[in-house]
């Protein structure tokens, strides 16, 4: 079977990465994939088989100017749907899968006439496809019955998109055509059956990480001091796509880093856009940076004791399970599909999201004296449950057994 996926970025983000480990997935079993992204915004040379809709300035221009008014009058890209057309032939393309759609690459009726061409598979990453507009909605829940009407989100409401027109917009586009609706998560898999998407045909399929690639390492005091990290500290690693992405809560973890008693015990490594700008916290910090080279990650995964993820609201992360995968413990807070990530042995969830929390579970974590030998009897269960749950192969899989029902 040939298959074309299509999502926003390329080779950025969390969706990104679970559409190249399903297209190696699936290229191992025998099947054709093209990837389509609608932005290459890193500026990474694109690589054979992968295509990008706006590579070039100029066409980022026209684009940008253009889509004010398209998206205004709920009009089509002209351009971006011929591509896919281009492709769809060129490919002799059998299945369309989405992934993450926002971001104004396609936009609304683009998708509904794609959807007439093949049939397609759609893996929901956030809220964003039965939302007015944001991709998680935090307590909000304008989205199930009152179609976004009262709008909390003031970066949304922008001149040009009232967001219950928009979540009306995407009911009348999303719905009775025939797309089967992947959740990463239990949570994310309510949420669908809650919108108006719930008469669709739908399923729950979790992501899945390379477990070659991320793994436990020996030799980890090499690898402290290849990455210039005390030996003597305790390391705890914060990562994300972009640090300044107000989702991730990286201001709740600051606030409890620099009340952390007894801090000059710890050090802090923070992987992601933006890391340099962490500030002063009274520990150490380690700014490696973005890390695109999956080898380098998982060695930085295996130098900390513990990762924090402090997302406020998140589907199924995929640090989570590399993290994991690398035999780290992962303490976050109990927010949407982290909460089947993470049991009581494998690391810690804090029940309420907030700075105090944090602090005194990473305090309580390390207060015995045996918090070395609890830190890697949790690691090991992490792993034995990656090996079990979230391999690559049991992923793709999954996915193959929807595509053969779609013929």
């Amino acid at each position: 079977m040939n298959v074309l996926m299509i999502g926003e970025l390329y080779q950025f983000g969390g969706a990104s990465e679970i559409m190249e480990t399903l297209a190696r997935g699936l290229k191992k079993n025998g099947h054709g994939v093209t990837l389509l992204y609608g932005y290459n915004y890193a500026g990474y040379e694109v690589e054979e088989g992968h295509y990008v809709l706006y590579e070039n300035s100029v066409l980022r221009r026209i684009h940008n100017r253009l889509r004010y008014w398209e998206e205004k009058w709920n009009l089509g890209n002209l351009y971006a749907y011929c591509y896919v057309k281009f492709l769809l032939k060129k490919k002799k393309i059998d299945l369309i899968h989405f992934h993450a759609m926002e971001g104004g690459f396609l936009h609304l009726p683009d998708i509904k006439r794609i959807c007439k061409k093949r049939k397609v598979v759609w893996t929901i990453h956030d809220t964003w496809p039965f939302t007015g507009g944001c991709m998680y909605y935090w307590d909000c829940l304008e989205w199930r019955k009152q179609a976004c009407q009262n709008c909390r989100e003031a970066d949304l409401k922008t001149d040009y998109k009232n967001t219950a027109v928009n979540w009306k917009r995407k009911k009348k586009a999303f719905r009775n055509k025939g797309i089967c609706y992947v959740a990463p998560s239990g949570w994310m898999l309510d949420n669908l059956r809650n919108s108006f998407l719930g008469g669709e045909e739908m399923a729950l399929i979790e992501n899945g990480i390379d477990l070659d690639v991320f793994r436990p390492l020996e030799n980890i005091e090499i690898l402290k001091e290849k990455y210039g990290v005390d030996p003597g500290k305790k390391i705890i690693m914060f990562g994300a796509g972009s640090v300044k992405n107000r989702y991730k809560g990286w201001n709740y973890l600051k606030d409890a880093l620099a009340r952390l008693e007894g801090k000059e015990e710890f050090a802090l490594l923070v992987v992601g856009r933006g890391a340099q700008e962490v500030g002063q916290l009274g520990i150490q910090v380690i700014s490696a940076g973005y890390i695109q080279e999956k080898q380098a990650l998982n060695e930085l995964y295996n130098i900390a004791d513990i990762f924090v993820l402090s997302s406020v609201q998140d589907n199924f992360p995929t640090v989570t399970l590399e993290a994991q995968a690398a035999g780290t413990p992962v303490l976050a807070f109990a927010v949407g599909g982290i909460e089947e990530q993470i049991m009581p042995g494998t690391g810690w969830l804090v029940p309420e999201i907030g700075a105090d929390g944090l602090r005194r579970e990473i305090e309580q974590i390390f207060a015995d004296r045996n918090w070395a030998e609890e830190i890697r009897r949790k690691g090991e269960m992490a792993r034995k449950r990656s090996e079990k749950l979230y391999g690559e192969r049991r992923m793709t899989e999954r996915y193959e057994e929807i595509y053969a029902e779609k013929k």
